[in-house]
């Protein structure tokens, strides 16, 4: 029986079918299910093997009850496309933050690791061929983030290595947590900013508010 023993040999794909069965307390049945989701055997086929042998096998396989590792690589080659991992909330487009934040919410964030992974990375464009007075040119492009090849790419993403996409979940995280503290720090501040305003309005009508040659309230 030929086992995976590490991450590297496990696909996101599959990693996702096997997050809907690994858990923090893991009993002797659910390390079965797992057995037999690597393995290829049914079920059944793994309780009639001697328990020492299936000991081993727990042992190889003990490495799935751990997380895999959070280090993504920044250049990535899937299907004919190489990508470009974006390394800096700030850069993200508008469009990369709202798509990550769909695919983030109701706790879906594994099962959509390979649509997250889709919009984290940029698409390498290497030429555009367009006509200019009848003349051919071509114009050379870097790494951009193009929604048109989502489908694509997170679909090839499946067959990619689970360690070198997990760590996407994690960046993504970040990036949400960023973006929403952010967000709210401004939403905050704007608030402060229109109850202050309010106020010096309020003591303007009020003939309570004047302003000394410093700058300063009196």
């Amino acid at each position: 029986m030929k086992l995976p023993v590490s991450y590297s040999d496990i696909s996101v794909k599959e990693y996702q079918d096997l997050s809907k069965i690994l858990k923090d307390k893991m009993t002797s049945d659910d390390w079965i299910e797992v057995l037999a989701k690597v393995s290829g055997l049914t079920v059944s086929e793994i309780e009639t093997i001697p328990l020492k042998k299936l000991r081993h096998y727990f042992v190889l396989i003990s490495f799935l009850g751990k997380t895999p590792g959070v280090k993504t690589k920044k250049y990535l080659k899937v299907g004919k496309h190489w990508l470009k991992k974006e390394t800096d909330a700030e850069n993200l487009s508008t469009a990369q933050y709202a798509s990550i934040k769909e695919f983030c919410k109701d706790g879906q964030a594994i099962n959509n690791l390979n649509h997250i992974a889709a919009c984290s990375y940029r698409v390498f464009k290497l030429r555009h061929k367009y006509m200019e007075s009848g003349v051919q040119k071509s114009k050379w492009f870097s790494f951009v983030y193009d929604p048109a090849y989502h489908k694509e790419i997170s679909t090839k993403i499946l067959e990619k290595n689970i360690n070198q996409i997990y760590g996407t979940v994690f960046f993504c995280s970040k990036v949400l947590k960023f973006l929403m503290e952010n967000t709210e720090d401004y939403l905050k501040a704007q608030e402060v900013i229109k109850q202050r305003e309010q106020e010096i309005l309020d003591m303007i009508r009020e003939g309570t508010f004047s302003i000394s040659g410093d700058g300063m309230q009196s």
